[in-house]
């Protein structure tokens, strides 16, 4: 199989302009996007970046989609402005019926592009700039175009801050890189972690891992978030060396033996005995008897190997000799940082995230003043500006983030 091309099962993100939409690629699946349904079957085989436009409920290949617009380039190009013009309803003849009727009659979206400009009052006394922005306005808007990238940390990180960011506590793509960054993270290192994120923090430290390291992953309640795994598609390899414990066992991680304690395999030796007069109805009690054992006893093994797993992470902090510490969770962190504080190795970097100040400024006053074996302490905001690079048009975007939470940074040392 071909990494770099589309194929069955693949988790893809379909892109136009800033919307990304997660996708499982069923070549029998139909989809539903901008009002537009169509099928899935046209896009296997081709290489991840390749752009689609849909055409009669299908996905077909667009060709030289990459060609460059010509546009005034120099400032002494531009001779007119837009300071006499009036943004008024009368200034486009083509009413909604009208465009509708289009479309009814299957008129392609570059047909009512086309329209649309020629019907346009003031589109002639615009700049060229404007009129380039009028029509990529309206093919956004009308022109069904997607292009199909592989989901990475900063797409799938983008797409949760769009759409459910709380679910991320607000984590921007920067902050996530400072994370890394800060915590050192790289292949071969141990990483503890305690986060609240959908597992997009672990998903992006097993992607800087590359198989060679191991997580060990605190988390409170029934089972760890890793809901953003899914659109990673790691191989085994890479998920073999990440563990899970829960938080509740902290406490104990010294008492815990170096051997694991024995566990109930759940197997069953009796076999009930039948005479040979057994009915059907018999018969089929006894297939749904044995296929009850059957679920109990997967059941069974996969406990056991959670349990395995779960010690050999406990003795793996035990030894005290874990490279870094990220925190990033709606908790308190302070109880978590000065838990796990002592199982990170010296000269070891530790980072703490937080949506707010508040709890982040606690957890430096207790680290400072406690003597809990951490210095260069640096409690800062993150912050960042994006900007539009065009020619003769580079200004900061109009609407942007204002915040994306506080880190907390420091290194451990020996008391």
């Amino acid at each position: 199989m071909d990494l770099n091309t589309i194929s069955e099962g693949n988790q893809v993100f379909f892109k136009k302009g800033d919307f990304l939409k997660a996708v499982q690629i069923r070549k029998n699946r139909t989809l539903y996007m901008d009002k537009k349904k169509f099928s899935l079957a046209g896009v296997l085989g081709h290489p991840y970046g390749t752009k689609f436009q849909v055409t009669e409920g299908r996905l077909v290949k667009m060709e030289n989609w990459l060609k460059v617009t010509e546009a005034a380039t120099t400032s002494d190009m531009i001779t007119t402005d837009n300071r006499d013009l009036l943004d008024k309803d009368s200034n486009q003849k083509m009413t909604r019926d009208d465009i509708m009727d289009l479309k009814e009659k299957g008129a392609s979206a570059d047909n009512i592009i086309e329209q649309l400009v020629e019907n346009s009052v003031t589109f002639k006394t615009k700049t060229e700039f404007s009129q380039e922005k009028y029509i990529k306005k309206k093919k956004k808007k009308h022109l069904a175009e997607y292009r199909i990238v592989r989901p990475t940390t900063r797409l799938i990180c983008q797409m949760y801050f769009d759409t459910k960011p709380k679910s991320i506590c607000c984590m921007r793509m920067d902050t996530l890189s400072q994370i890394l960054s800060y915590a050192n993270v790289m292949s071969g290192i141990n990483v503890m972690l305690v986060e609240t994120c959908q597992g997009l923090l672990l998903g992006a430290i097993i992607d800087r891992l590359a198989g060679s390291g191991q997580v060990v992953q605190f988390y409170s309640g029934q089972a760890p978030p890793r809901q953003a795994l899914e659109y990673y598609s790691f191989a085994k390899d890479y998920m073999s060396n990440v563990f899970a414990v829960p938080l509740s066992l902290v406490s104990i991680i010294d008492k815990v033996n170096d051997e694991p304690d024995e566990l109930p395999t759940g197997n069953r030796n009796e076999t009930p005995k039948f005479d040979q007069a057994t009915t059907n109805k018999d018969e089929a009690k006894l297939d749904l008897q044995e296929s009850s054992d059957s679920a109990v006893s997967k059941s069974s093994l996969r406990q056991t190997q959670r349990e395995k797993e779960k010690h050999q992470a406990i003795q793996l902090v035990k030894a005290k000799q874990m490279d870094t510490l990220i925190v990033a969770c709606k908790y308190d962190p302070t109880p978590i940082v000065t838990s796990l504080l002592r199982y990170v190795a010296p000269s070891r970097p530790i980072v703490i995230y937080c949506q707010y100040q508040q709890p982040l400024v606690e957890c430096y006053m207790q680290l400072r003043y406690q003597n809990l074996g951490v210095v260069n302490l640096k409690l800062s905001e993150t912050w960042t500006r994006n900007y539009q690079v065009l020619p003769d048009r580079t200004h900061p975007v109009v609407s942007m983030s204002a915040a994306s939470g506080f880190l907390l940074t420091g290194t451990t040392v020996i008391q």
